[in-house]
């Protein structure tokens, strides 16, 4: 194998751990709170255990939604 592709395979991987390094940074920062407030026992427990999670497809398509209704109320 050349030094070139030696170089891009090298890139590539690089960038994969890139991007799972953010994926995890981002779920722990959203971990930490609820781990906080549960120990604080300042917890709502009972909204924590009746959310019910969205793909993030549905999620994007309402705020689409929203952002054509404020331009279209404007």
């Amino acid at each position: 194998m050349s030094v070139k592709a030696h170089q891009a395979q090298f890139g590539s991987a690089l960038r994969n751990v890139h991007t799972q390094c953010a994926v995890t940074n981002v779920a722990g920062q959203a971990v930490i709170p609820i781990l906080v407030s549960a120990r604080e026992k300042i917890l709502d427990r009972d909204a924590y255990n009746s959310a019910e999670s969205i793909s993030l497809n549905t999620a994007a398509a309402d705020d689409a939604e929203a952002k054509i209704s404020v331009t279209a109320a404007a």
